[in-house]
């Protein structure tokens, strides 16, 4: 799979990648969303977030099939992955 997870529950966002040998997951409890959904944004797409995002406040706009992220006066827009993202809750209980 060559995206990240984002996952919103009632926990908060959990983001979930891998680059095939290694598995991150990363759950912040500071997001709040009114929805469970998860969505699957390439790797592509995340790697040039990471190389934007400082501590600024990031809005996020998703549909079924695209997700932007807004910083400022920069907005990222991607495909998102269509696929289903394979299942790792068992390896983080």
């Amino acid at each position: 799979m060559m995206g990240t997870l984002f996952e919103f529950n009632d926990d908060g966002l959990r983001c979930v990648a891998t680059d095939g040998h290694r598995l991150v997951n990363l759950l912040n409890k500071n997001v709040k969303a009114a929805f469970n959904q998860q969505y699957v944004v390439p790797e592509r797409a995340v790697s040039v977030l990471t190389k934007v995002l400082d501590e600024k406040d990031v809005k996020i706009n998703l549909t079924k099939s695209y997700v932007s992220f807004k910083l400022n006066d920069m907005e990222l827009i991607t495909r998102l992955i269509a696929q289903k993202y394979p299942t790792t809750q068992a390896l983080f209980t």
